[in-house]
């Protein structure tokens, strides 16, 4: 009820708020360790995404990505949302589209630690610039990323499209 109370400008009704919390439970570990006043704040960003076609399930796999596998805070992951949603619109993508690319890359993003929400952010903007999504953009910086993988692409590169690349460059 309270949730519905401060969610009357998103147009909350009840069993949207029962939705939300419910996923929000099987999705993100960490939920039902929360204090009554953090799960309330969390679940009040998933029903404004939600209004913005990003699921409440969605959602609660991001945070718990960033949470858990990416060594943020509960504080830190309860503006998580937020900051994909900013990233979202300054891309021009839908939010939704952001968020789910998020959650799929999110486990190979891991490894830089508290970095990757940042290297995702980067990842994203140069995806965009280069009218690709983010994981042909992942996938082509993973296939250079060693001296075998850059030679390779080189070689390929040269062949095809007649030019000069240097392996040790690129």
């Amino acid at each position: 009820q309270d949730l519905v109370e401060a969610g009357k400008e998103l147009g909350v009704t009840f069993d949207e708020a029962n939705e939300a919390q419910g996923s929000l439970n099987q999705s993100l570990k960490s939920f039902g360790l929360l204090s009554a006043t953090q799960q309330k704040e969390i679940t009040k960003n998933v029903l404004a995404m939600e209004r913005l076609g990003v699921s409440a399930e969605a959602s609660g796999r991001a945070m718990d990505l960033f949470r858990f596998s990416m060594g943020g805070t509960d504080e830190s992951a309860k503006e998580l949302l937020p900051r994909l949603d900013k990233l979202a619109v300054s891309l021009g993508l839908p939010t939704g589209q952001v968020v789910e690319d998020f959650n799929k890359l999110g486990p190979q993003l891991a490894r830089f630690g508290k970095g990757a929400e940042s290297q995702f952010k980067k990842l994203a903007s140069t995806a965009r610039s280069l009218g690709l999504d983010v994981q042909a953009a992942f996938d082509i910086a993973e296939a250079v990323d060693t001296f075998e993988g850059a030679a390779d692409m080189a070689g390929k590169l040269n062949a095809q499209l007649g030019l000069q690349i240097n392996s040790v460059e690129l």
